[in-house]
């Protein structure tokens, strides 16, 4: 959009975490696992860049082995880009719970 607000177009359907490089002319961003968010959703596979100029989307090029990123940014010479990971889940080793051991595995 423009920046007094007018002439907004929607970019595209289950995206998250957006993030402008520094030129402005690209808007990188992490596909959602699943097409419709929910609460539990929180996993992300891959990530994607939205040239403005073309309209065209690109993916990472390493995008098969990007899960589970929050917060990604371009370094300020837009060659890097840094993002916290989620390491994973912590698995109880004895499970005194059936149902919660079940449910992670």
């Amino acid at each position: 959009m423009e920046i007094n607000g007018k002439k907004r177009r929607k970019l595209l359907d289950s995206a998250r975490e957006p993030f402008w490089s520094p030129d402005g002319k690209v808007i990188g961003f992490l596909p959602q696992e699943f097409p419709k968010f929910n609460v539990i959703d929180y996993y992300t596979r891959g990530m994607s860049f939205y040239d403005l100029a073309t309209g065209k989307i690109e993916e990472h090029p390493n995008s098969t082995n990007l899960f589970h990123l929050y917060n990604p940014s371009f370094a300020p010479n837009g060659k890097w880009i840094i993002s916290t990971v989620h390491a994973g889940w912590i698995r109880p080793r004895y499970p005194g719970d059936r149902a919660l051991w079940n449910e992670y595995h």
